[in-house]
């Protein structure tokens, strides 16, 4: 039986382990210069990666945000894996490094 998924402590675990572990699909929008959210408490939120629960809403922050590319992800009791990465058309000849290294000098966006 093939068991694809590998996790943290090298164990391997099938599809159908998944599945009985409650995953969930969920969506990573990475924004590598960053983003600030001030709150109306007077809080500021810093981070790197914004998370959204179907894909229209990932494509809506991705769009908003200028974020250079999100990934597909699966997660569960037992681990977490990347399943698919969306780039941008324009960035599809480019390496995650260089890709990071041009958004990195972006200025730091605003919520």
């Amino acid at each position: 039986m093939k068991k694809p998924f590998i996790g943290k402590n090298g164990e391997r675990y099938s599809l159908t382990d998944i599945r009985k572990a409650k995953s969930e699909i969920v969506y990573w929008i990475y924004l590598p210069q960053g983003y600030r959210k001030e709150r109306s408490d007077g809080r500021v939120s810093l981070g790197s990666i914004m998370v959204a629960r179907n894909l229209k809403q990932a494509n809506r922050l991705f769009n908003r945000l200028n974020a250079p590319y999100f990934e597909r992800m699966i997660q569960c009791d037992l681990g977490r894996w990347a399943l698919k990465a969306f780039v941008r058309s324009d960035l599809n000849h480019l390496t995650l490094d260089e890709i990071y290294e041009q958004y990195i000098q972006l200025p730091q966006v605003q919520l």
